[in-house]
């Protein structure tokens, strides 16, 4: 709510964060009414998780058909969900947390 606020306040600069901010709440309201539940911050960052999915398809799309002023636009909502979604893992912090696993369950054999 507070994010809602600053960006209303931005004006014309923060036109793209009010929407996707608007956007967000109301696929969190949607999913408590249709589900009939509360949403817990999983389920928040799954539905966050869904609409930047949706976004980088959108984006995929709008590169194959040269529309730069949609893939502008996109990747500024894209900006906007990306500060509210937990730091992605590069591959290979990925690749040495798994190697970490093996070796710690070989070790316990």
């Amino acid at each position: 709510k507070e994010d809602m606020k600053a960006a209303m306040k931005a004006r014309e600069e923060g036109k793209t964060a009010l929407s996707v901010i608007r956007m967000v709440n109301s696929a969190i309201k949607n999913t408590e009414i249709n589900d009939k539940i509360e949403l817990d911050d999983a389920g928040i960052l799954g539905i966050l998780a869904k609409e930047m999915k949706t976004r980088q398809d959108s984006l995929t799309e709008f590169e194959k058909a040269g529309r730069e002023d949609l893939i502008s636009h996109v990747k500024e909502e894209m900006a906007v969900l990306q500060k509210y979604l937990p730091e992605q893992l590069k591959e290979d912090e990925i690749r040495t947390i798994v190697q970490e696993a093996i070796a710690a369950f070989i070790s316990s054999f």
